[in-house]
């Protein structure tokens, strides 16, 4: 039962998080790139507290699914990273253009 109340809470911090991501990304459409990369970083954090805190339960009741649950920690790191290069060279970008 705790295990539940923990992914529902999850799951509407997620929400929150995507769907003022959304609002935010159309109201300020020139800082639409660091929008993006600050929701990556929520996303990261927030999976990975997820992992830390439920790891135990996660490992013992659903070993095949806490693999892929790694699998998309490593797959979120990867699309922060790619986005603060992409932000960083944008920047470096606009700046030698001007």
């Amino acid at each position: 039962m705790e295990f539940t109340n923990f992914v529902l809470n999850f799951m509407q911090v997620f929400t929150l998080v995507s769907v003022l991501t959304l609002i935010f990304s159309f109201l300020l459409k020139n800082k639409k790139n660091l929008i993006y990369l600050g929701y990556y970083l929520i996303l990261l954090v927030m999976i990975n507290y997820f992992v830390i805190t439920q790891k135990d339960f996660i490992f013992e009741n659903f070993p095949k699914q806490a693999y892929g649950m790694l699998i998309l920690l490593l797959l979120s790191y990867f699309v922060f990273f790619r986005s603060v290069y992409f932000f960083i060279r944008e920047k470096k970008s606009e700046r030698n253009s001007t």
